[in-house]
């Protein structure tokens, strides 16, 4: 089964802006495939029930910047899944937080810059950043602090609108108690963040993605994609890094253009086995 609720409100007062929000999961097919990069191919499932709130307050009514401060409470419960469930093919006493009450007490900043005066441009360069710090309100060796930076810039390389763009995405975990970042919080790589992946596919106390995508116009509000991305996660501060251990993802889709902010996209994805391995396609 699978319950989503959420709720919120923002108030604009100028420049700035403030409000709160909430938020509320439960399913029971979360997919979990090993920690690390050497993570084998077999999807398990575990259950995943979250609760959370914030206040949130920020500045920035244009497309160039946008910097929020945020806190507030988020609770997580980890489970038993449908089948083939977690604990069938892993050993859930050694995977950190699963089973256990986790309760956090969050303070996050970030931050977004972009050169372009409206998302509808074709070249230019975006950058966003978050930056959480945890710690849990019942068990104090638990405290971790998470960074994301998100790097996109791109170049209309023939006018009308074909563009190729190119992105960087990087996360790092750190526990800065006794206890490890809970798996459920650790980097992870799939589904919009490597295409050719199932959500949860990799998960790791740090993860890089390099991506390269074309579009071009196809109809007045359609553009054609083309993506490829390569990455995985790593241990703490990428300790073992290894260019061998990446995957790769290819990808072919469609997106609406000029239509809204948020643009509706629809694509085939496949994602290869690591370049350590003979190549074959690992998922669709």
């Amino acid at each position: 089964y699978f319950w989503h609720f959420a709720a919120g409100q923002r108030f604009n007062l100028g420049p700035a802006y403030l409000g709160a929000r909430a938020d509320y999961l439960t399913r029971n097919d979360r997919a979990f495939f090993g920690l690390g990069p050497y993570a084998g191919t077999t999807e398990t499932h575990f259950r995943q029930t979250r609760y959370e709130a914030d206040a949130f307050a920020g500045v920035g009514q244009t497309n160039h910047f946008t910097g929020e401060v945020a806190g507030g409470f988020r609770g997580e419960r980890s489970g038993v899944g449908d089948e083939p469930s977690i604990e069938t093919h892993f050993p859930v006493a050694a995977i950190p937080g699963f089973g256990q009450a986790v309760d956090l007490a969050l303070a996050t900043a970030h931050v977004t810059l972009d050169t372009r005066a409206s998302r509808h441009v074709g070249g230019g360069a975006r950058f966003e950043g978050t930056a959480t710090y945890a710690r849990d309100v019942e068990r104090s060796s638990r405290s971790f602090f998470r960074a994301e930076a998100d790097a996109r810039v791109a170049f209309e390389v023939s006018r009308p609108d074909r563009v190729l763009a190119l992105r960087g995405y990087f996360v790092e975990t750190a526990p800065l108690g006794s206890d490890p970042v809970p798996f459920t919080d650790q980097a992870m790589l799939g589904y919009d963040n490597h295409l050719g992946f199932t959500w949860g596919r990799f998960r790791g106390e740090s993860a890089v993605l390099a991506e390269i995508q074309y579009r071009y116009p196809v109809a007045y509000y359609v553009d054609a994609l083309w993506t490829a991305s390569t990455g995985n996660v790593f241990r703490r501060d990428f300790s073992d890094f290894d260019v061998r251990a990446f995957t790769t993802s290819l990808a072919f889709g469609f997106r609406t253009r000029r239509w809204g902010n948020s643009p509706f996209e629809v694509a085939l994805a496949v994602g290869t086995t690591r370049f350590d391995e003979a190549v074959a396609i690992d998922s669709v």
